[in-house]
């Protein structure tokens, strides 16, 4: 499974603007894999599940501030790690 994280700041002014690129990214990215269901509200935040390929992603947005956006992706860490207790493995990709 990979967790793919777009960062960015909650509120209207945010809208379209360079402190939201990695919502856009994550949006643009569930556009290429044609995932139309509504983002779930967890891990203070909104998440998308599914496949590409033979491969689980979870799309996160955090619904923090980005100095606060740790928190949201180490809940999806976390409870990543501990319903996949069978894949011991944890890689992280920059």
């Amino acid at each position: 499974m990979r967790l793919v994280v777009g960062l960015g700041n909650p509120g209207s002014e945010y809208d379209r603007t360079r402190h939201n690129i990695g919502w856009e990214v994550v949006d643009r990215l569930a556009q290429r894999l044609a995932w139309t269901e509504k983002p779930a509200k967890k891990f203070d935040g909104l998440v998308l599940d599914g496949m590409s390929g033979n491969e689980k992603l979870l799309l996160l947005k955090p619904m923090t501030y980005m100095n606060l956006s740790g928190k949201s992706v180490l809940a999806a860490m976390f409870s990543r790690l501990t319903t996949n207790a069978g894949e011991p493995t944890l890689n992280i990709t920059l």
